[in-house]
């Protein structure tokens, strides 16, 4: 977990607004999304995932919500029943820059056209 937490500090060092680090970056984040769209392919609820792990429901809850405090143990037990893999959260992080940067990218498109107006 060390190894991807420092990529995701690594593809994040260069955008500008801390609240765009936390909100779009943040490895909670990452973890809550990955996880919120795993679960949904799989077909589980939360209170299935949360058994298959041997979790509270609220675990799962504050996981997808984006909460910290979530530790290594717990995570790797919902990951694992997940199926999801050290090379799919760097994905996940490597996606959510990509997703970040063309957003970032259509907002300078925007403001110029109202600059121009």
């Amino acid at each position: 977990m060390t190894d991807l937490f420092k990529l995701g500090m690594e593809l994040v060092k260069d955008i500008p607004s801390p609240e765009l680090h936390e909100k779009y970056f943040g490895i909670s984040g990452v973890y809550a999304r990955l996880v919120f769209g795993t679960r949904m392919e799989k077909g589980y609820t939360q209170q299935q995932l949360a058994n298959l792990a041997d979790v509270g429901v609220k675990t799962i809850h504050r996981i997808e919500g984006g909460s910290g405090g979530i530790t290594d143990k717990t995570l790797d037990k919902v990951f694992s029943v997940l199926g999801i893999t050290h090379d799919d959260i760097g994905e996940a992080f490597k996606q959510t820059q990509d997703d970040v940067e063309e957003a970032l990218k259509k907002n300078s498109i925007n403001r110029k056209k109202l600059v121009k107006a």
